[in-house]
């Protein structure tokens, strides 16, 4: 198996946004010394040759798969053996039982991408292998994390930092080089404790000694207890847990432009649901902004030359919602949502199956139309014209937006040049902004998260009209959190 193969592997086994991040040499943070990791030589290789004599057992040993152990002598190598000892002292815990709070833990994330940010150029090669292979043939105790915040998603993984010491010890016996946690302002990355004030620490998962051990369905639930204590502790307390957490979610260690950047990116989500919710009436605004909501959803064929072969279209006009109360999640407004579905002719006959299930045939909100390909173009404008002509102020939506528009770029409608355009919505960014999260989530796991009931995603329709459920799901639940934060 390739390495890239078994990185795919990985990434399945560990959940999406696990990889190994490529980044430009000169943004690489190195160790002290990172430079001038050379392989041992002389002296000292002829004395890793005879240090089986010297090795210290144990019966969950992570070294036996390879060709050298560790040897210990001096007072480092003392260290290291008192490490070996204490790494694997999990064996008698339950599921769901957390470690004292005083126990330092690696985020998985955070140790998947060592190689890239930690190694030198020389040793980055020869290393890489065993972090592709960070399962196979070796012994881990993992814990989880859930997030208060996200209670019905799957938690975060982490193991015990001593385990992650460990394992590079190991490496550095095979390699004859000298990988360890780095010193300084990175340091802390790699051991996190949890627990203050009686904020959520992280549970016992399982031991790991193979490939497939992490392929848990269902995942443990999110422990009530948690939830309350986190909800009881200091703002101040909140804050500090929420910055370990934001590390354990994304395993990046940003450098201060990464940061601005970052920080910009959080306060244009930001500004974005403020906005949404002032186009619907929930804020107030200093004019009658009158909006019509226009979302688009595009499907195309998944193999090349990639056409376009769905158009969806779900239109809110604020008009009709202004005297209904919105419900719960906006379900008195879903029934003002006007749908169009639009499937080109020439490729009506074709389905994707090999990374989505397409479901073309499946439109639930109206009756679908088989333009030419030659007329998608004047169908789509037939559809947007009225308010245009109207001189209504429209709000395009999208989830992930962006690439929708490119996609009706092809076709030669830009819906960003309509000199009617006030502003877009996209529900990821406001989902992002709403839960304070770097991450962006699927269509599907927002509308679970909000309990909207859904079915036949990937059509285009579909898709369309269930974004702007989304949409006024989160402008609603955003509002109401923050409402009762008050009260």
């Amino acid at each position: 198996m390739s390495l890239e193969e078994r990185l795919e592997k990985l990434r399945e086994l560990l959940g999406q946004g696990v990889s190994l991040i490529d980044h430009p040499e000169e943004d690489v943070e190195q160790p002290k010394g990172a430079d001038q990791m050379e392989s041992k030589s002389g002296t000292e290789s002829d004395a890793l040759a005879h240090q089986d004599d010297l090795l210290i057992q144990h019966p969950f040993d992570l070294g036996h798969q390879f060709s050298r152990s560790s040897q210990f002598d001096g007072a480092q190598d003392r260290e290291r053996a008192v490490r070996h000892e204490k790494a694997f002292d999990c064996s008698g815990f339950r599921v769901g039982e957390p470690l004292d709070r005083s126990a330092v833990f690696c985020p998985v994330k955070v140790m998947i991408t060592y190689p890239e940010r930690f190694i030198g150029k020389a040793n980055k090669p020869l290393a890489k292998p065993f972090f592709s292979q960070i399962l196979k043939d070796r012994v881990w105790d993992f814990f989880y994390l859930h997030d208060p915040k996200e209670p019905t998603r799957d938690p975060y993984l982490l193991v015990p930092t001593a385990q992650f010491e460990v394992f590079l010890d190991k490496v550095n016996a095979e390699l004859g080089i000298s990988l360890s946690i780095p010193k300084g302002v990175n340091e802390d990355k790699f051991a996190i404790n949890f627990g203050e004030g009686g904020t959520p620490r992280p549970r016992y998962l399982r031991r790991s000694e193979d490939e497939t051990a992490l392929e848990i369905r269902p995942w443990p639930k999110i422990d009530a207890g948690d939830v309350s204590r986190f909800n009881s502790v200091t703002a101040e307390k909140k804050d500090s847990w929420r910055s370990k957490m934001k590390l354990v979610k994304t395993g990046l260690i940003a450098n201060k432009g990464n940061n601005e950047k970052a920080t910009r990116k959080q306060r244009d989500r930001q500004k974005m649901l403020l906005d949404t919710q002032e186009y619907l009436g929930l804020r107030s605004s200093s004019v009658d902004l009158d909006v019509v909501f226009i979302c688009v959803d595009v499907e195309a064929i998944e193999r090349s030359p990639n056409p376009i072969s769905e158009i969806g279209f779900a239109i809110l006009d604020t008009r009709d919602i202004r005297r209904v109360a919105p419900g719960p999640c906006g379900e008195n407004w879903r029934t003002s949502i006007n749908c169009h579905h639009l499937r080109v002719w020439e490729y009506a006959g074709l389905r994707n199956f090999q990374f989505v299930h397409g479901c073309p045939d499946l439109f639930d909100f109206g009756k679908s139309t088989f333009p030419r390909k030659a007329h998608v173009r004047r169908e789509i404008m037939s559809i947007l014209t009225p308010y245009i002509n109207d001189s209504r102020n429209i709000v395009m939506v999208g989830h992930d937006i962006y690439q929708d528009i490119r996609y009706l770029s092809t076709l030669g409608v830009n819906l960003l040049t309509l000199n009617s355009l006030v502003g877009q919505v996209d529900t990821k960014d406001i989902h992002q902004a709403w839960r304070d999260d770097t991450n962006g989530r699927g269509l599907s796991r927002i509308l679970s998260e909000l309990e909207i009931p859904n079915k036949n995603l990937h059509n285009a329709g579909n898709d369309a009209y269930y974004t702007v459920c989304v949409m006024l799901g989160v402008a609603l639940e955003q509002m109401r959190e923050q409402q009762a934060k008050a009260q």
